[in-house]
């Protein structure tokens, strides 16, 4: 008989493989001869095998077995002659040949990428996947045997196990990098793996799968927890002195902007139950304070949380600084054990406050009106800027939004009409950059007689107060319009106020005598120097009261001092006639 010699090879790609070994076992088709096997991993992770066969028969059969706890499998059968035909099976044999290779003398592999429930056929090397296997909703691999397996032909049932070899696989290791206290000893499995530098830093070797992890140092409490190990990991645990009552974990929001709104997570581990539990919060502006998502007030300078005995988590909402860069503030945390020992924890939040993408220009003084607020971009992006403008309920009163290219500059009109506290929210790249202006209006012109009584061609005065909170001379112009004037002559007043100073201003007019009612409205304006646009406008009511030489009630259109020597002469006069009698 003459037999043909033929090698032959196949790579075997497992994922999610979890056993430690494969059998190989090589049959031919009816030939009781020897064959060579080798064997060995393609990969340093050990999920591909290659398998190199040589042999004098001139057929020859593999079957791949991937068998799972319910000892069901599924079943890949590689036979080769002129055509190397595959097929696959849940447990029995399926007839067909969704394959059709040909295969010559030499070296050829098959290949399988199992995942997801699914095997990618690939033959010799190719990039293209010639098939896709279901796996009827298998999704790891227990156990891999290579085997003798039957064929189409009824006289492979006879043929005989040539060589069976065991290979044993290495469990792949990673990194587990660990930051914690200095000199702090590392246990895996409650085996001593390692211990911490001086800049707490360890770095061990861990098998995948599940381990217990445990950390100690002297004068903190012990650490413990299960860890699944998958890939190189990287953990960051402080440790709980014995000072304290809780092993505290920090999330700070990662991205802070100046004059916005930060959130940081604090979750309590209690070492043993904690009661009378009290935080206080200082070197930070506190919005709000959650506590097991329910909102928190403050009591007498402290949080109280009361009786801890499991896991919690405190929510904390504070006010970003002006300035970028990084801020820190503290959070003490008081409580007794149950034999009242005091315990006390002093956690440093630690947070990063990123430049803003645009620079921002807002008005040095707010006011009544219209308020110019000019965006510049400054990172080189293009984004879109979101601009709100809140009353102190929250309520949205303004917003405008405003499309902007790389370095593009954009003035923003926000308009308000009336004095009062507000907030200009602005939020940047769909919400990710936010800052917030406070904004405080304040009604810089105040009028002191809403009621003024005067009778006719007497000289009357309205009193307004102004105030000038800027640091520069501001200058005004005063205007009383009514009826009763005419109106190319109405009463005008020029006036300036210094920085800084709150001034009284008097508008005095004269009533016309050839007036005909009781009662007139007027209305007093304001107006910066070179404005159109009044920054004050009010209503006047004037009274017309009958000529006396003594007004008795009202405002008199008199000056006092002449009231004052009128009355001293009516003394003078009173005395002199009583010495007469």
């Amino acid at each position: 008989m003459l037999l043909l010699l033929l090698l032959s090879g196949f790579v075997l790609c497992f994922v999610n493989a979890e056993s430690n070994s494969w059998t190989a076992w090589l049959g031919t088709a009816g030939f009781d001869v020897p064959a060579n096997v080798n064997i060995g991993f393609e990969n340093a992770n050990h999920t591909k095998i290659k398998v190199d066969v040589q042999t004098t028969s001139k057929k020859f059969a593999f079957a791949l077995y991937l068998k799972q706890d319910d000892m069901k499998y599924i079943r890949f059968v590689l036979t080769q002659d002129i055509f190397g035909d595959l097929y696959m099976d849940n447990n029995h044999w399926d007839g067909g040949k969704p394959l059709g290779v040909t295969w010559y003398s030499g070296a050829h592999w098959v290949q399988f990428d199992i995942h997801d429930g699914v095997a990618d056929v690939y033959i010799d090397g190719k990039t293209d996947k010639v098939k896709t296997i279901t796996l009827n909703g298998m999704t790891s691999v227990k156990t891999v045997v290579l085997k003798k397996e039957a064929g189409a032909d009824s006289s492979w049932y006879s043929a005989t196990y040539l060589k069976k070899i065991d290979v044993e696989q290495t469990i792949p290791e990673y990194s587990l990098h660990i930051y914690t206290e200095p000199k702090a000893n590392i246990y895996i499995d409650n085996n001593l793996a390692g211990t911490t530098d001086n800049g707490g830093y360890a770095k061990v070797l861990v098998e995948k799968g599940e381990h217990q992890l445990k950390i100690t140092k002297e004068d903190f409490w012990d650490y413990s927890t299960e860890l699944q190990i998958e890939n190189d990991t990287t953990l960051h645990i402080d440790l709980a002195p014995k000072t304290s009552l809780f092993r505290v974990e920090k999330n700070v929001t990662s991205d802070l902007y100046p004059n916005s709104i930060g959130e940081v997570k604090l979750t309590l581990y209690p070492i043993r139950t904690a009661y009378g539990t009290q935080m206080q919060i200082s070197g930070v502006d506190v919005v709000k304070v959650y506590y097991k998502n329910s909102y928190l007030a403050e009591s007498n300078g402290a949080y109280v949380l009361g009786t801890v005995d499991s896991p919690v988590d405190v929510e904390i909402q504070f006010k970003t600084p002006a300035t970028w860069g990084e801020h820190s503030f503290a959070v003490t945390i008081t409580a007794t054990d149950i034999e009242g020992n005091q315990y006390t924890n002093q956690e440093q939040i630690t947070y990063e406050v990123k430049e803003l993408p645009f620079l921002l220009q807002t008005p040095s003084q707010w006011k009544i009106g219209d308020n110019t607020v000019t965006i510049t971009d400054q990172s080189g992006e293009d984004y879109s800027v979101l601009l709100t403008l809140k009353d102190i309920n929250g309520t949205e009163v303004w917003s405008q939004s405003q499309g902007f290219d790389a370095y593009d500059s954009h003035d923003f009109v926000v308009p308000i009409n009336q004095s009062g506290d507000y907030v200009l929210e602005i939020l940047a790249k769909g919400g990710q950059v936010k800052t917030y202006v406070p904004v405080h209006v304040v009604e810089p012109i105040k009028l002191l007689t809403p009621e003024v009584n005067a009778s006719k061609g007497s000289v009357a005065t309205i009193k307004i107060e102004i105030q000038n909170p800027t640091s520069e001379v501001k200058y005004y112009n005063a205007e009383v319009l009514g009826e009763i004037f005419d109106v190319n002559n109405t009463p005008k007043q020029a006036f300036s106020i210094a920085p800084g100073e709150t001034k009284i201003v008097e508008l005095k007019f004269k009533v016309p005598e050839n007036i005909t009612y009781d009662n007139y409205e007027l209305t007093v304006e304001v107006f910066e120097k070179g404005e159109a646009e009044p920054i004050f406008q009010n209503d006047v009511i004037l009274n017309i009261k009958e000529s006396s030489f003594i007004p008795i009630g009202g405002d008199s259109s008199i000056p006092l001092w002449l009231i004052a020597i009128v009355g001293v002469l009516l003394v003078v006069g009173a005395v002199f006639v009583m010495r007469r009698k």
